[in-house]
């Protein structure tokens, strides 16, 4: 239950907060102190004319005059002359007074002009609403956790009892402003008036999400700024150049960076020597320190900052610098993953990268060709290669998997990636559900994925005896003196083959048949005699036994003499009653195996048996 208590205007409550840096602390005051008008955000008007005016002299532990504006508390705690300012009271207030002041000494902010009638203007309201450091707003604080926590029913086409939590205007119907606890939104998320509890079916609000929506109804229910559109959405236009007059700036790129860095409340660096400069400038396009050379050249003067960017730009290590990053984007050091986590080799997708960077390949045909490479007309092998950045996917090879699931995932996996990377936002989200907090459904989801659902695999292995896995196709990229020597050996495999099909159709044929007649001849088989080291063998002409009791296990060698021209070699197994299964092995089984039959010259040199 939330406790309330009035205090003085001089007196300061802290309250423990969940959103934004600065937001750790907050004041109320008397009733008479707070006036009704429109209420000023902290976060979004005060701090920003603050950061861009007096944050590079009042913060951090050095901050001048001990005044500390980066945090509320610093705020609160006032500096070395004392407290800034009375909740309620601005013409009290010491800041107020120092912004207004005609002395040019005491005026703030310092060596600079003062700030503008309507900025001091925003400064005294604060102060007069009693100086919230925390102003809940609709669009910032309490729209972010209707979506997360209600939009299940609340919003769409249909909400539920037409209650459209997405909506300000909706939302304003079932609240008082100034009175929570007055307001049916409150009362049906603490689940008063016997009602069923929102968010029905679901977890209940926490007690400090709760908090949240009371405090913001009870500072007036106030709609606050629309969180910046994320730059996905925003349309591709030339910016106006910002207004700023100093040396500092050469070029329309240095104004952004000035005016950035004023609102930031920093000022620009010194200009680095000219060591520094070719060293950041090196290591930026090429990853690489500059050599003692080019270091030499550039502090004496010989070569200019222009010159050296040209230089660089020029070196094949610039390549290989910007693809850095796009590698990782394309999952290139990644293994296929799980249970196997098999390597796989796709280094000329990556050279294909470098030399894509090196050659300033256009962005829009750098794009084609990594999605749809393959789909080009006439494509080429390197249109082929660059379709490497969707095949560093993971890819599951492990025994038991559903091979249509896993296909489902690398396709999922080349969606979310394509969106990531070129539409510079996640999707994965509307895999399950529409996309809470940006503009994609679920059904938008599989339109994109479908533009991965077609691509070509083979299905290897038999399902109705083992499993089947899904392999993706495969191309070899031989360099430019393989592919020569590709075309070389396939012509003489073309003249041999032509050579042999002459001769199978003559002599190879009857040459063969005469083979045949003679494997089939019992009179062609002649016996030879074995000779042996092996104590444990006992040799009778040409037959060999093993006699006694057989061991765990066991190994023979035995050598055979043959005569000149001798073209084959039978071995003839005799079953042995007495062994297992009336086998001729030693084996529980009653089997045996002749594991490796070496050759000497025309002679059989070898056998090992177990």
């Amino acid at each position: 239950m939330r406790v309330q208590r009035r205090i003085s205007v001089n007196s300061v409550v802290l309250l423990t907060l969940s959103i934004l840096p600065y937001i750790i602390f907050a004041f109320t005051a008397t009733p008479k102190a707070i006036v009704q008008d429109q209420p000023v955000d902290f976060v979004d008007e005060i701090m920003p004319i603050v950061r861009a005016n007096c944050i590079s002299c009042h913060s951090g532990g050095e901050a001048k005059g001990g005044l500390d504006l980066s945090t509320p508390g610093g705020w609160i705690r006032g500096g070395d002359s004392g407290t800034l300012f009375e909740p309620g009271e601005p013409d009290n207030s010491h800041i107020i007074e120092r912004l207004t002041t005609k002395d040019r000494v005491l005026l703030m902010p310092q060596s600079m002009q003062a700030l503008p009638e309507k900025q001091i203007a925003l400064f005294r309201n604060w102060i007069r609403q009693g100086a919230n450091f925390q102003l809940r707003t609709f669009e910032r604080d309490i729209k972010p956790l209707f979506v997360s926590r209600c939009s299940t029913c609340h919003q769409g086409e249909n909400p539920a009892s037409g209650l459209d939590l997405d909506s300000f205007e909706s939302v304003l119907e079932v609240i008082e402003k100034g009175k929570p606890e007055d307001s049916i939104l409150v009362r049906r998320l603490k689940g008063y008036d016997n009602l069923d509890r929102m968010p029905k079916g679901f977890k209940a609000l926490e007690d400090n999400e709760i908090q949240m929506v009371s405090d913001w109804i009870l500072h007036g229910g106030v709609k606050g700024k629309a969180p910046m559109t994320h730059w996905a959405y925003r349309p591709v236009v030339k910016p106006i150049v910002p207004r700023v007059e100093s040396e500092w700036v050469k070029n329309p790129i240095d104004a952004f960076v000035l005016s950035r860095l004023a609102y930031e409340g920093l000022r620009p660096s010194e200009m680095a020597s000219r060591e520094k400069l070719l060293r950041r400038l090196t290591q930026d396009l090429t990853g690489l320190p500059p050599s003692i050379e080019e270091l030499d050249r550039f502090v004496a003067g010989r070569e200019s900052y222009a010159q050296a960017v040209d230089r660089l730009l020029a070196s094949p290590h610039f390549g290989e610098r910007m693809a850095i990053p796009w590698l990782d984007l394309a999952r290139y050091a990644d293994s296929n993953g799980y249970e196997k986590d098999n390597v796989r080799s796709i280094w000329k997708y990556r050279d294909w990268v470098i030399d894509a960077f090196n050659s300033n390949m256009p962005y829009d045909q750098f794009t084609i060709k990594q999605l749809a490479g393959d789909l080009l007309p006439d494509a080429s092998i390197d249109d082929l290669i660059a379709t490497g950045f969707h095949r560093n996917t993971m890819h599951n090879l492990e025994g038991g998997v559903d091979q249509d699931e896993a296909m489902y995932i690398v396709r999922a996996d080349r969606a979310d990636t394509t969106s990531t990377v070129w539409l510079g936002q996640t999707m994965a989200c509307a895999r399950c559900h529409d996309h809470k907090f940006d503009p994609i459904s679920h059904e938008d989801y599989f339109r994109f994925y479908a533009f991965f659902a077609n691509n070509r695999y083979t299905k290897v292995g038999d399902a109705s005896i083992s499993e089947q896995k899904y392999y993706e196709p495969s191309i070899k990229v031989p360099s430019l003196s393989q592919s020569k020597q590709l075309v070389e050996l396939k012509e003489n495999l073309a003249e041999a083959e032509s050579r042999f099909q002459a001769y199978s159709s003559v002599g190879l044929v009857s040459e063969q048949l005469a083979w045949e007649a003679a494997v089939k001849n019992p009179s062609t088989w002649r016996p030879v005699t074995a000779i042996s080291k092996d104590d444990r063998l006992e040799i009778k002409g040409n037959e060999i036994s093993t006699p006694g009791a057989g061991p765990d296990t066991m190994s023979y060698d035995l050598s055979l003499t043959v005569p000149q021209g001798t073209r084959g070699l039978r071995i003839s197994v005799i079953p042995d009653k007495e062994r297992a299964n009336g086998g001729a092995g030693r084996a529980d089984s009653g089997n045996f195996i002749v594991s490796r039959i070496t050759l000497g010259g025309a002679q059989v040199s070898h056998i090992a048996a177990d």
